[in-house]
């Protein structure tokens, strides 16, 4: 480290051309980098959460998350299919293909 201390102090106009360098090609860089205003985050999931206050595990199951997954696994394109069914409350978790349209798998 003192080595690079002594050789910065005696070539000064070479240190300093070196940051200029360096500071212009960061900057000529970044000028030049792609940049997206809105950028593409496409959803390849979607969740859905139901409520049934008062019910247990195994009625929302019954009554709820099965008729779902019926309906659901008719729906094109689905990957996978995952539920879980709790006092109340089912949430199924719908996963796509890559390729899917998700604004029509969303509305079938």
């Amino acid at each position: 480290m003192k080595k690079l201390v002594e050789f910065s102090v005696q070539n000064r106009v070479l240190v300093n051309l070196l940051t200029i360098l360096v500071v212009g090609a960061g900057t000529v860089t970044y000028l030049n980098m792609p940049r997206e205003m809105f950028p593409d985050f496409s959803r390849q999931a979607i969740q859905i959460t139901t409520e049934y206050q008062g019910a247990s595990p195994e009625e929302v199951e019954k009554l709820i998350t099965a008729k779902i997954e019926e309906e659901v696994a008719q729906v094109d394109d689905v990957d996978e299919l995952l539920s879980v069914s709790q006092e109340g409350r089912s949430e199924i978790l719908v996963k796509f293909q890559p390729d899917t349209d998700m604004n029509r798998a969303l509305s079938d």
